[in-house]
């Protein structure tokens, strides 16, 4: 197989990596006047150093563009131009009425409180204050790193609006592992370095997963102070995977596609210096994809292995194997393309689905017997450098997620594969975020949209309460059945349609200001991403008074003339402790006391008339308990014998 099939393979990945900045499409200029003349206004402002003094002599440099980001100006429409600071650190220069322009001084600096790289300033704009970063040099050492490894820093910059991981600068260690590198004072960075010998491309400190803008692995700060400082970090290397190869001779090339990072960084094709083996260093951990092209004699051959599973952090082999066989080069021709789409709602939740159009050699090929292809998604974000790509779905179709939005682009890979022929490859662009079209130029050829949010789960079954709708009982909430399924829910307990402040668990105990009153549950879905629709239960019945049990028990059963019997009386409801008041009646002799806690002991007047005296026991209720007596059986077994 001709070197240059290889070369096409990795290309449309490369291509899938490096789009952003390496395709700008020409853009259409809307007519202006010609610059120098119709500039009617002005923009102003001041650059200072990072100690507040006037930045003088410091370049400024601006350019016009449309102002809602989508595109440049050029051809003759162009207004571009460099102003010099004066003696107090101030610039202006004249600008179109209509436009906007995005205005450098030369490198990251503080506007608006955030490190910039170009902010966009409409024209009339006045007393802009740009602050220059101030640099600091990292002296790095990366023990075992090998000698020329490439480490490139970055720092979280607002560039047209959206703050993304930015690379400013690059270095290549020495034979200690040590290299010297300029980072921002007091701000944010991480460290990436280049596949290098059993040491794989990755952010030091992290993995092969572009850090968190807002911190954590892979991330670390500059001291604020100083010219330089010194940090050691350790660099992971990745088990070595030993191919054996068959029916291929020496000089074949040798490729790798991971899918757990698509960035490429220091990422290249080797060549086997064996017919039957050789051994690839660096892989990146986790799924990878190898591909063999060369030739057997008279003939081109290929061969290629999916899902060979690389581990991180040790040196021992992975094995695997490749037999290679003679292949056509159709699918693979310089003259064969293949067109890879994607169509459908960019919307959480809707399935995007993939397609692919064979053309040239390749065309007959469409559809035959035999004819397979297999599609992979990629979703990244760009870095300054290119895109940091990942496999997000494979299949034909893919359905977006909660967190798409969080990424500036989203590819289609596709791998064609037909009898006889070498596997040939596409790739298509699903997606591309609205805030990186600044960045890339042109909105004619690209599928852009803003994610929207996802339509909400809609219930089959209406949430509802169970439980006993009375004082002092604990009543639950049922979420009812949803579809698609939310991750979980939250709940609003309303009092006849008024929500009871901190009711939100799924639970709820009637309390004395529910009496009376109805009582409901409002569900609404948690789902990431997505809308959400809150439903109400059907209210209760009105919420019952707690019914209050009466137990009473005397002191003596027998007393002596003219002594007081006595009598204590414990009210008990479900939920909740009785209070109110208690009237016991001696014979004929009636006495009320309150309830403490629930009980109160009860002493008759002096009992004079000897015989058997009957006691009696009311409760008198409360606002949240019934009214109740002594249980009949028990009433009648409470008599007191005065002797």
């Amino acid at each position: 197989m001709a070197p240059t099939s290889m070369l096409r393979r990795r290309a449309a990945v490369a291509a899938a990596a490096a789009i952003a900045i390496a395709v700008p499409l020409a853009a259409t200029s809307p007519a202006q006047a010609t610059p120098g003349t119709g500039q009617t206004r002005t923009i102003t402002g001041i650059v200072k150093n990072a100690d507040g003094t006037p930045a003088v002599g410091a370049s400024v440099s601006y350019d016009n563009r449309l102002c809602d980001l989508s595109d440049d100006i050029d051809g003759t429409a162009d207004d571009s131009g460099t102003v010099t600071t004066t003696t107090a650190g101030a610039f202006s220069f004249p600008a179109y009425a209509t436009q906007c322009y995005t205005v450098s001084v030369g490198g990251p600096a503080l506007y608006q409180g955030q490190l910039d790289l170009m902010p966009v300033l409409a024209a009339g704009t006045s007393g802009a204050v740009f602050t220059l970063a101030t640099m600091i040099d990292l002296d790095l050492t990366v023990p075992g790193l090998p000698l020329g490894t490439p480490v490139q820093p970055y720092v979280p910059v607002n560039v047209y609006g959206k703050t993304r991981w930015y690379a400013i600068g690059s270095g290549s260690t020495d034979a200690a592992g040590k290299v010297t590198l300029s980072v921002v004072a007091g701000y944010r960075y991480a460290l990436r370095t280049a596949r290098s010998v059993d040491y794989y491309s990755q952010y030091l400190g992290g993995g092969v997963s572009t850090p968190s803008l807002s911190g954590g692995a892979g991330t670390f700060v500059a001291p604020s102070t100083g010219t330089s400082f010194a940090r050691t970090l350790t660099a992971k290397k990745s088990s070595p995977v030993v191919v054996s190869l068959a029916n291929v001779d020496v000089g074949a090339s040798v490729s790798t596609i991971s899918w757990a990072s698509l960035d490429l960084y220091g990422a290249g094709s080797d060549t086997t210096t064996s017919a039957t083996s050789i051994t690839l260093r660096g892989l990146v951990p986790g799924r990878n994809y190898i591909s063999l092209s060369g030739s057997h004699g008279a003939d081109n051959v290929f061969g290629e292995k999916h899902d060979v599973v690389v581990k991180d952090g040790t040196t021992t082999p992975v094995t695997t194997s490749i037999t290679a066989s003679v292949a056509g080069t159709d699918l693979s021709s310089s003259t064969s393309s293949f067109v890879v789409s994607a169509s459908g709602t960019f919307q959480v939740g809707k399935k995007l689905t993939a397609s692919t159009t064979f053309t040239g050699p390749a065309a007959p090929f469409a559809g035959a017997a035999g004819t397979t292809i297999r599609y992979f998604w990629l979703s990244g974000t760009y870095s300054g450098s290119g895109a940091d790509l990942r496999l997000v779905g494979e299949g034909t179709s893919y359905t977006i997620p909660a967190n798409q939005a969080e990424d500036d682009l989203l590819f289609v890979f596709a791998f064609i594969s037909a009898p006889g022929q070498e596997t040939g490859t596409g790739t298509g662009i699903a997606w591309v975020a609205p805030t990186l079209l600044p960045l890339i130029g042109s909105t004619s050829t690209y599928p852009t949209a803003t994610i929207a949010v996802g339509d909400s789960p809609f219930p089959s079954a209406l949430p509802a309460v169970s439980g006993k709708a009375a004082v002092g009982q604990t009543l639950t909430a049922s979420p009812g059945a949803w579809s698609p399924r939310p991750a979980g829910f939250r709940y609003q307990w309303s009092r006849s349609g008024k929500a009871i402040t901190g009711a939100t668990a799924r639970t709820y105990r009637a309390t004395a200001a529910d009496v009376g009153k109805t009582l409901s549950v409002t569900v609404t879905p948690v789902m990431p991403g997505h809308a959400v629709r809150s439903v109400t239960s059907a209210p209760t019945a009105a919420v019952a008074k707690a019914t209050a049990k009466v137990a009473a028990k005397l002191a003596r059963k027998k007393v002596k003339h003219g002594k007081k019997a006595k009598v204590t009386v414990k009210v008990t409801a479900a939920g909740v402790t009785p209070s109110g008041r208690v009237t016991v009646t001696f014979g004929k002799k009636k006495v009320t006391k309150a309830l403490e806690g629930g009980k109160v002991t009860v002493a008759s007047p002096k009992l004079k008339k000897r015989g058997k005296v009957r006691v009696k026991v009311a409760y008198q209720g409360s606002a949240t308990v019934t009214t109740a007596t002594l249980a009949a059986k028990k009433a009648k077994k409470l008599t007191v014998k005065v002797r």
